[in-house]
């Protein structure tokens, strides 16, 4: 494990096969993997308030979604676009707090905001925003199943399944209920290779077959080393790695049984809460980040204590 631990990092991705961006707050710093130059990047760019997601597209452009002046773009050449929302504008994305970005299997960019869905349209370089009638929700996460369907988390409306085809949205909620959500602030959400929807909650981790809607829960009495998990990530042998406000585990999706990781194994500190920061990047690389800061490995060779 190689971690930093110098302040909270609100977001990190690699950019290409050389550079890391991470961002901490009042910096967006690019650090250069082979020689280990840092350069602030807050002033080029423009950067109005801290950078919270980012992701790359298939025409090798950056977005990067901010905590309260939108989202900037910079392309290949190096153009910054700007795009804010304007409430006298419907074209423009839903809120200026953008939580995640998704590039879909067919490239299409969408943003989790604190306003509503905002898909991208490249055509009229406008958008086009999506809420369930009757919410103002404030969406956290984003991922994308084999057919299609976008899941978001939200801050308090459990969690949400968008058909692009049909626009309408399909609600899992966190009632109290045998089989519901364990919360209804979802942190993050993963569709594993199996189709299952993992879904990050304020107070455990659930597991949603969406063939069945069967809701399999796990939390610290099932292992966890806390119940508060911010992002997901999967690795190629059914592992699913959380990042949780007291470390980080792997979860065995096949039996059910988690490993956790604390300072010991080298991690910068406990709490990786906060915007809910991981990364899968080249090389089967695995970046999770919070409040303790960061760290970064290659999940094949962890090696159990």
């Amino acid at each position: 494990l190689r971690s930093r631990s110098e302040r909270m990092v609100n977001a990190v991705m690699e950019v290409d096969d050389r550079s890391l961006w991470i961002s901490y707050m009042g910096m967006l710093l690019a650090v250069d993997g082979h020689s280990g130059r840092r350069e602030d990047l807050r002033g080029k760019l423009g950067l109005q308030s801290d950078v919270i997601s980012m992701a790359t597209d298939a025409r090798g452009r950056i977005w990067l979604g901010t905590v309260g002046t939108g989202i900037v773009m910079v392309d290949a050449s190096g153009r910054i676009a700007r795009f804010r929302h304007d409430p006298e504008n419907p074209g423009s994305v839903a809120n200026d707090v953008v939580n995640d970005i998704l590039v879909d299997r067919s490239h299409n960019l969408w943003f989790a905001t604190w306003g509503g869905l905002s898909r991208f349209d490249e055509t009229t370089g406008s958008f086009e925003n999506h809420a369930p009638p009757g919410t103002e929700p404030k969406y956290l996460a984003l991922a994308e199943d084999a057919a299609g369907n976008v899941w978001l988390g939200t801050h308090r409306y459990g969690l949400h399944r968008f058909d692009p085809h049909a626009k309408d949205f399909t609600a899992y909620a966190a009632n109290g209920a045998p089989g519901s959500l364990s919360n209804g602030r979802v942190n993050a959400v993963h569709v594993d290779r199996r189709g299952v929807v993992w879904a990050g909650t304020q107070n455990g981790l659930d597991a949603l077959d969406p063939r069945t809607g069967r809701i399999r829960h796990y939390r610290v009495a099932n292992g966890l080393p806390g119940n508060t998990v911010s992002c997901i990530l999967e690795d190629g042998r059914n592992g699913i790695w959380l990042g949780t406000n007291n470390g980080i585990a792997r979860l065995d999706a096949m039996t059910g049984q988690a490993r956790s990781y604390s300072r010991i194994d080298g991690l910068p500190g406990l709490d990786f809460t906060g915007w809910g920061t991981c990364h899968q990047g080249r090389a089967n690389t695995m970046y999770f980040a919070g409040f303790s800061g960061g760290t970064a490995f290659v999940p094949d060779e962890v090696r159990a204590r």
